[in-house]
Formats: structure tokens, sequence, C-alpha cells
């Protein structure tokens, strides 16, 4: 299921651009926060319990939602995705099903990997931002629907 999940994350990311300006001229802000709200719900009940794919599709969701540049919208997915691994990390942990010790060290990679990824796309540009994303979701697709 998460190849099929991942690729449709990537496909409805790479048309965003195309379904936005089609549906621009309708004034449709109550359907679109509400997709929001529903998108990045379903969203984090699965990236809490399995994280694969879990950028990608926050992506999609704020794409198809709110009228930001890519450089915005990573923002908010670093940040959602921050606060979603954060309590299921603390779920997990409070049930007993982690070792703390892996916590520590998978929050200390995930911080550092996320300032490092936000540093690089400040200084590229919104167009190639967008197509490492999507050539990034393309090849995950694949690998993972490849060893599935």
């Amino acid at each position: 299921m998460v190849p099929w999940l991942i690729g449709s994350g990537t496909l409805l990311f790479a048309l965003a651009p195309l379904i936005t300006k089609r549906l621009a001229h309708l004034d449709h802000a109550p359907a679109r926060r509400w997709g929001l709200y529903i998108g990045i719900f379903v969203v984090a009940i699965y990236g809490g319990y399995f994280g694969a794919g879990m950028g990608i599709l926050l992506l999609a969701v704020m794409a198809l939602s709110l009228p930001f540049e890519i450089q915005e919208l990573q923002g908010l997915r670093s940040v959602l995705s921050l606060i979603i691994n954060a309590l299921a990390a603390l779920i997990f942990v409070l049930r007993g099903h982690l070792i703390v010790d892996a916590v520590y060290m998978f929050l200390i990679g995930t911080l550092v990997g996320g300032w490092l990824g936000a540093m690089l796309i400040l200084r590229l540009s919104p167009n190639l931002v967008r197509i490492v994303i999507i050539v990034v979701g393309v090849i995950t697709t694949i690998r993972l629907a490849i060893t599935a």
C-alpha cells in the first residue's frame, strides 16, 4: 500500500499547480480548508504509525490547499512532520514500544537533516525544488514497488 500512497502523493504534488490553476476561478475556500484539515489529519495518523512517504503526502495536501510557494510549504511540512513524529514517538515510548536511546539518535538525525535540508531549499529555485521532490517521489515509489 505504501508505494501507492507515495506514488499518489507524488502525482498530486506534481499536478497541484495545474489543478489549482484550473480551480482558481471557483470560490471554494471552505472546501480547501476542510480538505487541508482532513488531509493533514489522515496523513498524520498514517505518518505517526508508518512514516514512509509522509513528507510527500503532506506536501501534496498542502500544495492543493494552500496558495504558498514551495519553500513555505517545505517549512510547514517540516514543522508538521516534527510535531507528528514527536507525538508518535512520545506515545510509542510511553507504551514501551520503542527503545529510548534509539529515539534520541533518530531525533538528532532528524533535526540535523531538517536543518540542513531547509538551508539547501532556501538556496535553490522553487522550480528546481519541485523537480527534486517529484524525482525523489517517483524513485521512492518505484523502489518500494519493486521490493514490496
